[in-house]
C-alpha cells in the first residue's frame, strides 16, 4: 500500500520530469518557429489535451469555475501570457538549462509580494539569502566575457509574473478549483496567440514533427507540470515540494548537456548553484509562515 507520503514524492518526481521535458522540447523547437505560433500551439495542446483527460477521471466543472471565479482566471491568463512570452523567448536565448535555474526567481518575487502586500514577515537571514539569489542570477548569464542583462531582464518579468499570478491565486485560494484554472488559463492564452498569428498572417508551425513537438512540450509544462505540482502539495508540505522542485534545475542542466549540447561554463554553473542554495535558504527561513511559501 503506497502511503500518503510517498504519493506526494511520486507526484513531485514527476512533476519534475515533466518541467525539465518541457524546457528541452522548448529549446529544441523554438528557433525554428515564431514565438506567436509556439505560444498558439503550446497552450492549445495543454488545454484539448486536459480537457479530455480532466473529463475522464476528474470531472471538472468548467463553465461552473468559469462563471463562479471569472476575475481571478482572466488576471492569471493575462499575467501568463506576459510570463510565457519571455519565458521562451530566454530558452531560446540563454537555453534551458540556464533558464530553468534563473525561473527560481519567482520564489523571491512570491515572498516580496507576500511581504508588501500579505502583512508577511521577513526575517533578518532571509536578507542574506536574497543577496545570495540574485548573485547566483547574474553570474548564470555571465558568457564569453560579459553578462547577458537583457537575458536576466527577460526572466525577472517572467518571475515577476508567477510571482503575481501566486499572489492573486492566493487570494482567491478558498474558492478556486485550481485544475480548471490552469484549463482555461491554456483556453484563453491559446485563443489571444490564434488572434495574433491570424492577424498578422505568421503561423509557421509547417511540419507535423515540429507541432507534435510542440504540442507535447505545452501538454508536459501546460498541463501536466502544474496538475502534478497541485497533487504533491496535496500530500507533502508546502516546504517540502517548493524546496525539492530545485531538483528540475539539476536535471534539466544535465539533461540539456546530454541531449542538446548545451554547456554551461563553470561561473554560470557556481551561478547556479548557490541560487539555488539561496533559494532553499530562503524557503527554509520562511516555512513558518504559510501565506510565503504557499
Amino acid at each position: 500500500m503506497i502511503t500518503d507520503y510517498k504519493k506526494g514524492y511520486l507526484y513531485l518526481i514527476f512533476t519534475i520530469i515533466s518541467v525539465s521535458g518541457m524546457y528541452l522540447l522548448t529549446k529544441f523547437s523554438i528557433k525554428s518557429v515564431n514565438i506567436d505560433s509556439f505560444m498558439l500551439v503550446f497552450f492549445s495542446s495543454a488545454f484539448v489535451v486536459g480537457s479530455i483527460l480532466s473529463r475522464i477521471f476528474t470531472k471538472i466543472d468548467l463553465f461552473g469555475e468559469l462563471k463562479a471565479n471569472p476575475l481571478p482566471i482572466i488576471s492569471v491568463s493575462a499575467l501568463t501570457i506576459v510570463g510565457s512570452y519571455f519565458l521562451f523567448l530566454s530558452v531560446g536565448r540563454i537555453g534551458a538549462a540556464g533558464t530553468s535555474l534563473l525561473a527560481k526567481l519567482q520564489t523571491v518575487f512570491a515572498i516580496i509580494l507576500g511581504v508588501l502586500f500579505l502583512k508577511e514577515r521577513f526575517k533578518s537571514l532571509s536578507w542574506l539569502a536574497l543577496a545570495i539569489v540574485i548573485s547566483g542570477s547574474i553570474m548564470i548569464v555571465y558568457k564569453g566575457g560579459r553578462f547577458d542583462f537583457l537575458g536576466i531582464l527577460w526572466m525577472i518579468i517572467f518571475a515577476l509574473s508567477n510571482a503575481s499570478q501566486a499572489y492573486v491565486i492566493r487570494r482567491f485560494s478558498v474558492s478556486l478549483d485550481m485544475m480548471a484554472v490552469n484549463l482555461w488559463r491554456a483556453f484563453f492564452i491559446g485563443i489571444f496567440f490564434a488572434a495574433t498569428v491570424l492577424i498578422k498572417s505568421d503561423f509557421n508551425v509547417h511540419t507535423i514533427k515540429l507541432f507534435l513537438i510542440i504540442a507535447l512540450a505545452g501538454v508536459m509544462g501546460g498541463y501536466f507540470a502544474r496538475g502534478f505540482s497541485y497533487l504533491a502539495f496535496k500530500y507533502l508540505p508546502i516546504s517540502i515540494v517548493t524546496t525539492m522542485m530545485n531538483a528540475e534545475s539539476l536535471l534539466t542542466v544535465a539533461a540539456a548537456a546530454i541531449l542538446l549540447n548545451e554547456h554551461l561554463s563553470l561561473v554560470n554553473l557556481f551561478g547556479g548553484a548557490i541560487m539555488i542554495a539561496g533559494v532553499v535558504f530562503l524557503v527554509l527561513f520562511e516555512k513558518g509562515n504559510r501565506k510565503v511559501t504557499a
